[in-house]
């Protein structure tokens, strides 16, 4: 009887059917190994580029910086409006549109949490990354953020952090 099954052909539907079964765990496996590839190498051309590395800032570390900064530009032009007669209703208006002009930018942004935490404090953000796989994230991360303000007041930039100009922040 084994000889009788050993003689028996497959049929080309058969061959195809087995065809395809193999060869669907190759092109996952080969997928897979072009996905990492192509999400890893801009990590390692930017290291040809630049030598600075990759490091993340901790978001409670932005956030604490970006609020003493804001304390201090509150305490800065209340004092140059305390030297001017101007009315105290005129005054805090005043003052609340010299605070809406605060830009963050962030020269080499990453994963764009200094971005994203600037942003939520009510400051413009703009962030500037060299790495599309490090942007691509930060602006996936900006999209799906639930917070409305987050979207409205940051940007992400894909560019040489090196040769972007900065003289619109303050």
């Amino acid at each position: 009887m084994n000889q009788q099954n050993k003689n028996i052909a497959l049929t080309p539907e058969d061959q195809s059917s087995t065809s395809t079964s193999k060869l669907l765990p190759l092109g996952l496996i080969g997928g897979s190994f072009v996905t990492i590839v192509a999400l890893t190498t801009p990590f390692i051309t930017m290291q040809l580029k630049s030598s600075l590395p990759y490091m993340s800032t901790p978001r409670h570390k932005v956030e604490k910086a970006l609020t003493f900064l804001s304390k201090r530009n509150q305490k800065i032009i209340a004092n140059n409006f305390e030297h001017k007669d101007i009315g105290t209703s005129n005054k805090a208006r005043n003052i609340t549109t010299q605070q809406k002009q605060l830009h963050f930018v962030d020269l080499g942004s990453g994963d764009g949490t200094a971005v994203l935490a600037a942003s939520s404090l009510g400051w413009r953000a703009t962030g500037i990354e060299m790495n599309p796989t490090l942007w691509l994230i930060s602006s996936i991360r900006r999209l799906l953020s639930n917070n409305k303000k987050i979207r409205i007041n940051s940007q992400l930039k894909i560019g040489d952090m090196f040769a972007a100009s900065v003289s619109q922040s303050s």
